[in-house]
């Protein structure tokens, strides 16, 4: 019998983004930022042009010094390996392509054995004005995903337009007041995804 498919966001659902961000930014940047602070619009945050952007996010992801700064979710782990069992799990990000052999090494050491596969739609591969190949829910279609783990709205909407089920996950500033659609379920952490999907 085929598994029914989650597929689980990776930044703000498997680690706190957010509190990384403002650390690294704050450290490296000069930056008083907070977790509340942050959203995906780094231009508007920082007071930045795109070419500084684009400067920051590769000086963040050099040598995978974001990723072995970000700060993973100590309670991801025993849902995700209680539901592997029933379910497919597998990662869709909207993480750069570019930065896929850094995932899949984050991925392996903080969630060995979990995730069958990391998908990247490309939707960051390029800083412009709504510059993306494919969005989440063209990929949740496309791979016939039965329910999505994320913490932006938008993408939980789309996903639950296709006739999925989703999880906005975190109660957080980026997201707490987003209007959701029937489909759409919120939950503040894994405990609450754990207890969604009764196990």
């Amino acid at each position: 019998m085929t598994k029914p498919i989650i597929a689980v966001d990776i930044d703000g659902v498997l680690n706190d983004v957010a509190m990384s961000f403002a650390k690294l930014s704050n450290e490296y940047f000069g930056t008083k930022l907070t977790r509340d602070d942050f959203s995906e619009d780094m231009l508007r945050i920082w007071q930045i042009d795109s070419k500084e952007l684009q400067r920051r996010i590769n000086f963040l992801n050099k040598d995978g010094l974001w990723d072995n700064a970000t700060l993973i979710r100590d309670d991801a782990f025993p849902v995700l390996n209680v539901l592997r069992r029933d379910y497919k799990l597998v990662v869709v990000t909207s993480r750069p392509r570019s930065l896929a052999d850094q995932t899949a090494k984050t991925m392996d050491e903080n969630f060995p054995g979990i995730f069958s596969e990391i998908i990247m739609p490309g939707i960051w591969d390029e800083i412009g004005e709504d510059i993306h190949e494919r969005t989440k829910a063209d990929i949740c279609r496309i791979i016939g995903v039965d329910y999505l783990i994320d913490d932006q709205a938008k993408h939980c909407n789309a996903v639950a337009e296709i006739g999925a089920k989703s999880l906005l996950f975190g109660d957080e500033v980026w997201n707490r007041d987003e209007p959701i659609i029937d489909g759409v379920s919120r939950v503040d952490d894994w405990v609450a995804t754990a207890k969604y999907f009764g196990v």
